[in-house]
């Protein structure tokens, strides 16, 4: 025997059963939803050894460092780099295949000569000159200490750390860098691949070789 609802009474059983299952659902869905909408990923604490790490890396005042650099905005794809750090001064060689493209740049954060074959230089904007002669920039202000793995003086927007407790992403002063590689030089663990974005310029170090390094580290006090 089969059993026949009436049109008006199914349309009523349909009507409470929405209410009864479909309603509450939907309502716990659309909290769910604005919780998500509004859910905030906390700010991680920095790992118990950064402070250590911290203070060891900026011990670090004089340094030598050759390696290579590429970008994708460059006249000259790839490049050889020479730097040398001696306090807050610098002494720093780009050049391309056999000398091509050549550019120096020495001085300090404030006060940068920069010489290629056509011209000499003092500026305290050299990223502006840079951008103009061989198409890419450097951060020169923030170079000295990213390129040993510690964030610039003043603010920065993000900061992750890997497993290891060592810078794996910052962003600071507009730019994204990722430590891709480091490697232990002495008793020193030193980036060897930092890739560097800002907008739609890469920037890529390989650093081959450091020197000059101090020869231990500080206490753990400092």
């Amino acid at each position: 025997m089969s059993l026949v609802i009436p049109a008006q009474a199914g349309i009523q059983f349909f009507s409470r059963s929405l209410r009864q299952h479909w309603i509450p659902a939907c309502a716990g869905m659309t909290f769910f939803i604005s919780g998500c909408a509004l859910w905030q990923p906390a700010q991680m604490p920095p790992p118990q050894s950064w402070a250590k790490r911290q203070a060891e890396l900026a011990s670090i005042v004089n340094f030598t460092l050759r390696g290579r650099i590429s970008s994708n905005a460059a006249t000259v794809p790839s490049a050889s780099l020479f730097w040398r750090q001696i306090g807050p001064a610098f002494d720093a060689q780009v050049s391309g295949p056999f000398g091509a493209g050549a550019v120096s740049i020495s001085g300090t954060p404030e006060d940068v000569e920069l010489r290629n074959s056509q011209e000499t230089v003092r500026t305290p904007q050299p990223e502006a000159w840079l951008r103009e002669r061989v198409g890419w920039s450097l951060p020169i202000r923030g170079l000295r200490y990213w390129i040993i793995g510690l964030p610039a003086p003043g603010t920065y927007e993000n900061l992750v750390w890997d497993e290891r407790e060592r810078i794996a992403v910052l962003t600071q002063s507009g730019w994204t860098l990722k430590f891709e590689q480091y490697r232990l030089v002495e008793q020193w663990e030193l980036p060897r691949l930092l890739v560097m974005e800002r907008g739609d310029l890469r920037v890529k170090f390989v650093i081959d070789e450091w020197l000059d390094l101090p020869t231990s580290t500080p206490p753990a006090s400092l």
